[in-house]
Order: structure tokens, then sequence, then C-alpha cells
């Protein structure tokens, strides 16, 4: 049976190697634990991982479903298309809701899709989205 001690080497899952390497021992907890070690590859020293614990321990990543993307594009022709839109000129003075169809003099018609604050206000052009000022 090996005799553990502070000094020995021990094998101990390093977590900036990520990898169950050689270690020295530099405090033990009790006479068959080690405590801390310094590992031989990296020279950090960390907590005693056992490696029997981590064998054959995978972690599996979830698996991320991405939300459809959905041009800007085809927001805003759903958009526009709305009858009972509110449809005033831009200006940076002006007031507006959410919904309301806005013809602003460099980027075009743009549909109100969200309020900001008191403010600033998200507008969906044709071909981009962009926060203009208002209510100033």
């Amino acid at each position: 049976m090996h005799n553990l001690s502070v000094g020995k080497d021990v094998l101990s899952f390093c977590t900036k190697c990520k990898l169950i390497l050689s270690a020295i021992i530099i405090a033990m907890k009790d006479d068959k634990v080690p405590f801390r070690v310094e590992c031989n590859t990296c020279k950090t020293t960390q907590a005693f991982k056992d490696p029997s614990t981590r064998m054959g321990v995978k972690k599996t990543k979830a698996k991320r479903t991405r939300a459809k993307e959905v041009p800007v594009a085809e927001i805003w022709e759903e958009a526009i298309k709305n009858p009972n839109a509110n449809k005033v000129k831009y200006t940076i003075k002006g007031n507006f809701i959410v919904g309301d169809i806005l013809d602003h003099k460099k980027f075009g018609p743009g549909v109100v899709f969200t309020i900001i604050d008191n403010h600033k206000i998200e507008v969906i052009f044709q071909s981009q989205i962009k926060h203009l000022v208002y209510n100033r």
C-alpha cells in the first residue's frame, strides 16, 4: 500500500489543465487523503481532486435551440401593412406610440417597435433597426 505524505507524487485532476496529471502533495487532510497539490505541468496550487471520481464522467452540453431568425424586411413588411396604424412624420420633438408608422427623411418609412424609455424608441426600417430620440 502507498504511503502518502507531503512531497510525494500523486495523480490529481488539474482544474487549469483540465486533465488528470501528476502532482506533488503540498498539504494533507489526514493520513490517507491529500488536501492541496501542485500540478507538475502548470505549477498551480489547488485542492486535490480525486481522479477516480473524474474517470469516465463527461459533461454533456445541452443543445441550444436557436429561435427562428426572421429578417428585418419581413417584420417591416408585416408592420407597415397595418391599416389602423397612425402615420406621422418623424421629428425629434414628436411623441410616438408602438405601432406608429414614421416617415423619416433619411431612412424612409419605419414602424415604432419598442419604446425604450421617455426619450428613445426602437424603429424598424426596411433594411435595419434604429434607435431614435424623441419627445425632446
